[in-house]
């Protein structure tokens, strides 16, 4: 009550207030009130605030005034540092747009243009909502044409009208501006709580691209508010929505409720079965590795076993890492994929058994057992820098031992550049040399550069190798650290090479230290040890 007979006398007494969150409440209906019956004056008093309390206050009062007083806060914001001004009169713009969205545009209008565009776009939303044909018209007749106020406008119809929306989205003509409008629109009627009006609409779209992204993004949502609605749509109209689409539901239903999902599988048609199955093989291990391992096994006999496998088990790695390596074993030879998880149950593995690990891994076929045995060499390096040297050197010779050896050699902690004992191992010159171009790299990783070119130039003897090696170390030298392969939960390790930019890739798998392909972490260099 003081706040409204004498907010000036009320705003002295401010300090009086030993609650910082009482004060700020305090203050806040006093300036309302105060703006109110003086709005300049208080406009000045707000001025002198910083920055987050001057936007807490005018938000404040915006929230009070007459629509009268508003349009003469849109005239008077210019007081203001140029961004809270701007900030101010799309809030005000915005609140007097629920009431009277002709006389905001009116208003409005007498911006300068780079202030108008970002203003009109506040009001779209409510003048859509008030008076639907009017505001598209009104959006569609801006000149310069504004997308982001045509988008609002559309979001605003389709809180209570979905399909009317969807059909003013689709009448547009371009059609980056039309997939865009479809996307808000789409989402503006989950929030409205019509998905199942604006997917029925949808899926009858003639533009399969639109139509397909859109019904993504709808489901994705919809999919982790409500995933069993979702999945009941989605069988019910199977024969009208891309197949992927299952995919994204059977991942959010399985974080929520793995056992239904993995009940509904059933209904799923057969296109869809494999990514379904896949789907939720991971969001099932994601919190109960074992009953997902259980209730895969149903698909030993499946063409998407495989992939099932592969995803269960780098789940399963961050808990159990051998029951993981046994779970790989179960789908037969490994393909991409399961290389890839069989490097990510290795690097989990060698954490607590490394010996076992790398044991393992070398038993693996030579597809996997590449990434997998790297992997192995240079976590366990990353602990131990002795013992996994004297694993690899205990290796019987051959291919299986130099991708150990290479592993090795990698580590930043390795014992010597370069170690002459690891390098009389190698079982070829061609092994022999990729390590030391992986040598000479992390020396200029670390500074060194000339010493690196000095060991390129003493220790490659093939002319055409060499070139190529110095070709390599100059990417490295000149480049960013390249993204390294690190599983989930494994420590970071440092790159094998600096590699980035213009042939950073080719230049990787030239030599053979591509990491399979993960979780991309660019890490720096660490300081010699």
């Amino acid at each position: 009550m003081w706040g409204a007979t004498d907010p000036r006398q009320a705003r002295l007494h401010l300090d009086e207030i030993a609650n910082e969150q009482e004060r700020a409440m305090f203050r806040a209906g006093v300036l309302a009130e105060w703006a109110r019956a003086e709005l300049g004056a208080a406009l000045d008093y707000v001025a002198e605030l910083d920055g987050v309390e001057q936007q807490r206050a005018l938000l404040g009062i915006v929230q009070r005034l007459s629509d009268e007083q508003l349009a003469l806060l849109i005239a008077e914001a210019g007081r203001f540092e140029p961004q809270a001004a701007l900030r101010l009169r799309q809030v005000a713009a915005q609140r007097l747009a629920q009431t009277d969205p002709v006389q905001a545009l009116s208003l409005v209008a007498t911006l300068p243009p780079h202030e108008r565009q970002e203003v009109q776009g506040s009001i779209g939303f409510a003048y859509g909502s008030k008076d639907p044909e009017a505001a598209f018209a009104w959006a569609q007749s801006l000149d310069p044409r504004d997308p982001q106020a045509i988008r609002a406008v559309l979001t605003g119809i389709a809180t209570a009208d979905p399909e009317r929306a969807l059909d003013l989205a689709l009448s547009l003509e371009s059609p980056f501006e039309r997939e865009q409008a479809v996307h808000s629109v789409a989402t503006a009627g989950l929030r409205a709580g019509r998905e199942e009006h604006v997917l029925n609409r949808l899926a009858a779209l003639d533009d399969a691209a639109v139509r397909a992204r859109a019904m993504a993004t709808l489901l994705g949502i919809w999919s982790s508010q409500a995933p069993r609605r979702a999945f009941d749509w989605l069988a019910a109209n199977a024969h009208r929505v891309p197949a992927e689409a299952f995919q994204h539901v059977g991942a959010r239903l399985a974080q929520h409720d793995p056992a239904a999902a993995a009940a509904f599988t059933d209904r799923v048609p057969a296109a869809a079965r494999p990514s379904w199955v896949a789907a939720v093989a991971s969001g099932y291990a994601s919190g109960d590795p074992e009953g997902a391992v259980a209730w895969i096994s149903r698909f030993r006999n499946d063409p998407a076993y495989r992939n099932v496998v592969a995803t269960t088990a780098m789940a399963l790695a961050q808990r159990d890492a051998p029951a993981a390596a046994r779970l790989l074993e179960t789908g037969g030879e490994l393909d991409e994929a399961g290389a890839r998880a069989a490097a990510t149950v290795v690097a989990q593995w060698v954490q607590q058994d490394p010996t076992a690990a790398a044991a393992w891994a070398a038993r693996l076929d030579p597809r996997a057992r590449s990434m997998a045995l790297t992997m192995a060499a240079q976590q366990w390096s990353l602990r131990d820098p002795d013992g996994a040297r004297h694993w690899a050197l205990g290796m019987p010779p051959g291919a299986a031992r130099d991708e150990a050896l290479a592993g090795v050699s990698a580590s930043p902690f390795s014992r010597a550049v370069p170690d002459e004992e690891v390098l009389a191992a190698f079982s070829s010159d061609e092994a022999r040399h990729r390590a030391l171009v992986q040598m000479a790299a992390r020396l200029a990783q670390h500074g060194e550069v000339e010493r690196a070119r000095t060991l390129i130039d003493e220790r490659i003897v093939n002319e055409s190798l060499r070139a190529h090696a110095h070709t390599l170390l100059e990417q490295a030298t000149h480049a960013r650290p390249a993204p390294f392969f690190v599983p989930p939960g494994v420590p970071i390790m440092p790159p094998t090479l600096p590699l980035g930019g213009p042939g950073a890739v080719s230049a990787q798998r030239s030599i053979g230290v591509v990491s399979p392909a993960g979780v991309a972490v660019p890490v720096d260099p660490p300081a010699d040890r």
